[in-house]
């Protein structure tokens, strides 16, 4: 009697359990239904196509600013002379016609006067007693022009020289600034030196070295961005000339600059460039809105059969609206370009 009411106890109890295992069965299936029967989270974006371009380098150019070609003028010393006073040192501004320096003639230069003075008179005085000559039968018409060539000779240098002792005051032939004047009150410059320059305001360019590999690529009209080496402001300017000749001591070609009338620069300042130059290397290119950005990171989403999978990317120079991929994307894939900031990677994508 034991043995069969143990019997009937488990089997009592075996009934509740039974019930509870098909419960929790039939709620397991259940959850499974509604979480297949959860729709599938879909994003409508747009895609562009992977592009080849050509990829730039960006340049650092160092040079200085100078004048212009027609945008300087020299003052030059017309005879031997000594500085007699400074009336604008270097940097200063000045317009046409103001005095620079004064200058008094050295004692060489007045014994050259006073010698080209009495050539001139005794070459006059030579002139008449050939004349004389001729009209006696003792000279021939070839004496008469031979001293007449030499009175001739004679007064042409003498006028020189009165005439350039007369400019012994030095104005600024433009306006501009004063640039190069080395010389002291007192100093003696031999004739023929250049005292000073006159730089025309605003009349400068940019000469910058580059090497010469990559002078080989630069042509006229890059733009460049140009720095004041100290700092400052920039500005952008085309490149109007590359001058592919290297330079024996810097041993690099030059590229110029046409600087902008109202530029900042001195001659002779040094400046900072930058500028893009094809490598003529392909890469490949995205539209700029397809490039995203977390953390310093650059990434897009790239679509693969309908799926948008996230590609980190490194990002080079930009072109417009387009921008150059060194890596992580190859050439014909398709990537997001609008839409991207709600992707996530695994969604599934309407591509429009």
């Amino acid at each position: 009697m034991m043995a069969m009411g143990k019997r009937i106890s488990m089997e009592k109890l075996a009934t509740p359990l039974l019930t509870l295992a098909l419960a929790m069965s039939l709620a397991a299936c259940t959850g499974k239904a509604a979480e297949d029967d959860k729709p599938v989270q879909t994003a409508t974006i747009k895609t562009a196509a992977v592009t080849s371009g050509a990829a730039d380098e960006q340049v650092v150019l160092y040079g200085a600013a100078e004048p212009r070609e027609g945008g300087e003028a020299g003052l030059a010393v017309p005879v031997e002379a000594s500085v007699a006073q400074i009336y604008a040192a270097n940097g200063v501004r000045v317009v046409r016609g103001a005095v620079i320096a004064t200058l008094r003639p050295s004692a060489a230069s007045e014994l050259d006067l006073t010698k080209a003075r009495n050539d001139a008179a005794t070459t006059v005085a030579a002139y008449a007693r050939t004349q004389r000559l001729r009209a006696d039968g003792l000279a021939s018409d070839a004496d008469i022009e031979a001293s007449h060539s030499a009175v001739r000779a004679a007064q042409a240098t003498l006028a020189s020289l009165v005439a350039r002792a007369g400019h012994l005051t030095l104005r600024a032939p433009i306006n501009g600034s004063v640039q190069g004047l080395t010389a002291h009150a007192g100093d003696l410059i031999p004739a023929g030196t250049t005292l000073a320059r006159i730089v025309g305001s605003g009349k400068l360019r940019a000469h910058f070295g580059i090497d010469p590999a990559l002078a080989r690529r630069a042509n006229p009209g890059m733009i460049v961005t140009v720095n004041l080496a100290n700092g400052g402001g920039s500005i952008t300017a085309p490149v109007t000339s590359v001058d592919k000749v290297v330079d024996p001591i810097t041993r690099q070609a030059a590229l110029i600059v046409q600087l902008p009338d109202d530029h900042l620069a001195s001659p002779g300042e040094a400046l900072r460039g930058q500028v893009n130059i094809g490598s003529g290397a392909q890469v490949p290119t995205v539209p700029y809105a397809a490039l995203l950005d977390e953390g310093g990171q650059n990434y897009v989403f790239v679509i693969e059969k309908g799926v948008a999978r996230r590609r980190n990317v490194t990002a080079g120079s930009s072109h417009g609206d387009l921008v150059a991929i060194s890596s992580g994307l190859n050439v014909g894939e398709r990537v997001a370009i609008t839409g991207g900031t709600a992707l996530e990677d695994g969604m599934k994508v309407n591509a429009q």
